[in-house]
């Protein structure tokens, strides 16, 4: 059995299926995410301050951290969507709109479980070694030379 989900994950992968995810009752299409899409997300996800819960306190942590919590449904946004170099302003307005209907729609434990599903399904290790494998060639490369007098 695990072997054929292997197998499912990996064909899909190659013919870049797009990920099937549920958000409470409702199924939502996404096209794999491209480079630019995952640079974008980890900005966005970059931009939220640490959560930093006193023991004892961690209902008023959390009310107090929800304010800044709206980029959430940009990233779902930007995931769903996609980003682009040149957003045309239709783009821009259906991102908005698409964030708007998360955060208006969604509880935080459909959004979580959403979330998890999303993350496991993007290819997320590939960006990881593309990137983990540019930062060792960028480490092995001769940056300043030494001139002796």
């Amino acid at each position: 059995m695990m072997e054929k989900d292997i197998t499912r994950k990996a064909a899909e992968a190659v013919i870049e299926a797009p990920i099937k995810v549920t958000f409470g009752e409702k199924e939502i299409i996404i096209k794999r995410p491209t480079l630019r899409t995952l640079v974008a997300v980890s900005a966005e996800i970059g931009k939220m301050p640490e959560l930093i819960v006193k023991e004892g306190k961690e209902i008023q942590s959390v009310i107090q951290y929800a304010q800044y919590c709206e980029r959430i449904g940009t990233i779902f946004a930007l995931l769903i969507h996609g980003a682009r170099h040149k957003a045309c302003w239709w783009h821009t307005i259906r991102l908005w709109r698409t964030k708007n209907q998360i955060l208006d729609k969604y509880t935080p434990k459909q959004l979580e479980d959403g979330m998890g599903r999303l993350f496991a399904e993007m290819e997320l290790a590939d960006f990881f070694g593309l990137t983990t494998s540019l930062n060792g060639i960028n480490l092995t490369k001769p940056t300043v030379e030494v001139v002796k007098n």
